[in-house]
């Protein structure tokens, strides 16, 4: 009976040994962490960031007990981020990745994480891709050519509807001719009518024009003739004009230019005369005349007296 308590007692104790290192191993609780990756190269030289969530969790090993979770979530950033980097550069150019290589890549940055990030006391049970960003100007490029093949193919099924329209349009335009043939000729018939009246209402009309056109040019032609030769009349008389001061003026120039070569002669035949002229004229505003010496005065003598007042001429 001893002994058998002894087994009990013993059951007991490892069975409490065995909740406890249960217990124990449950402290260390499982955890999502979202991580972000800037400024990733692809092998063309082009920037990414990724995105991703790391469900992980510490755990003891048989080299000792896990390190701390700040500990184990920053070995995760570090080794996440030089996977990322391997990954990302054996892989160009961009175009590819973002289209045709898309899950190709986030399928091998998955498998390489999940390879590369565990540890002895870091148990990884599922690494996801959230998000992979492509730089903007690129992106923006994408998005244009993106909307211009939707317009671009907008503008085709429009020119689709719009040629399904007119081919429907044309029928019915077809049918509605067909019904509207019997009309149209009468109605040509009778517009035949009306015309063949206008067109002769028009060449009266247009008689008519033609004769008071033709009796204004006339009248116009007359009144053109009358005031051109008024303008003939004007302008001879305007020259006769001309000429009559013409010669008048030379009748004055040449009564004064033959009073002066008959002052030039007497100037010349006496040179005392001259001389008296040339100081009359100097003196003139005073009413004194500077006679020569060696002069005769009875010469002058009825010149001077007409210059004193109270003299009259004889």
């Amino acid at each position: 009976m001893r002994q058998l308590g002894f087994v009990l007692i013993g059951l007991i104790i490892a069975l409490l040994c065995c909740s406890c290192g249960q217990k124990a191993a449950t402290l260390r609780t499982e955890q999502i962490s979202e991580i972000s990756f800037s400024d990733v190269r692809l092998g063309d030289g082009v920037p990414l960031d990724i995105s991703i969530a790391v469900y992980w969790q510490g755990e003891d090993s048989e080299v000792g007990p896990a390190r701390p979770d700040t500990v184990l979530g920053r070995l995760l950033y570090a080794r996440g981020m030089e996977t990322i980097r391997d990954i990302t550069n054996q892989f160009a150019p961009v175009d590819s990745v973002f289209s045709t290589r898309r899950d190709d890549f986030i399928a091998t940055v998955k498998e390489g994480l999940l390879l590369r990030l565990p540890e002895p006391d870091l148990t990884v049970r599922d690494v996801i891709v959230l998000d992979v960003q492509f730089p903007q100007a690129f992106t923006q490029a994408l998005e244009d050519i993106g909307l211009q093949d939707l317009r671009e193919e907008q503008i085709k099924k429009q020119n689709q509807l719009a040629l399904a329209q007119a081919a429907a349009n044309e029928k019915k335009a077809v049918a509605d001719g067909e019904v509207a043939i019997a009309l149209a000729e009468a109605e040509g018939r009778l517009q035949a009518i009306q015309a063949r009246t206008e067109n002769n209402r028009r060449k009266i009309e247009i008689a008519k024009a033609e004769t008071a056109a033709a009796v204004a040019r006339t009248q116009a032609g007359a009144e053109a003739d009358r005031l051109r030769q008024l303008k003939v009349v004007e302008v001879e008389k305007q020259r006769e004009i001309e000429m009559i001061a013409v010669e008048k003026q030379r009748a004055m120039d040449k009564v004064g230019f033959e009073q002066q070569l008959e002052l030039a002669r007497l100037c010349q035949e006496n040179p005392t005369y001259a001389s008296f002229l040339v100081n009359r004229e100097l003196a003139g505003n005073v009413e004194i005349a500077v006679l020569p010496t060696g002069t005769d005065m009875n010469v002058f003598g009825g010149l001077l007296q007409s210059k004193l007042p109270g003299k009259s001429n004889n």
